[in-house]
């Protein structure tokens, strides 16, 4: 995620306090699984923790590593990325 995208996300979703942030990041298929898997989470808790400082509360975010990307190509590096899920309580 872009900084751009996240100021976005924050501008349209931080006054409604009925939604919670899903935020998943997953990793291209290059290594591990285990080192993916821990890549991944570590996108995704970057991104939680950007949305954490820009004033988004902390228990409205929830974070999940979700590994290879297995819809993309083996090296395709747009597998490396963090998804951002709203959800409604």
């Amino acid at each position: 995620a872009t900084l751009q995208h996240l100021l976005s996300t924050f501008r349209r979703l931080a006054d409604t306090v009925d939604v919670l942030l899903e935020i998943g990041g997953f990793a291209d298929a290059i290594g591990g699984a285990a080192l993916n898997a821990e890549l991944s989470e570590r996108r995704a808790r970057a991104v939680a923790e950007m949305m954490r400082k820009l004033g988004f509360p902390e228990d409205r975010c929830s974070v999940a590593g979700r590994g290879i990307d297995r819809s993309r190509r083996v090296v395709d590096p747009e597998g490396r990325r963090v998804d951002i899920y709203p959800r409604r309580r």
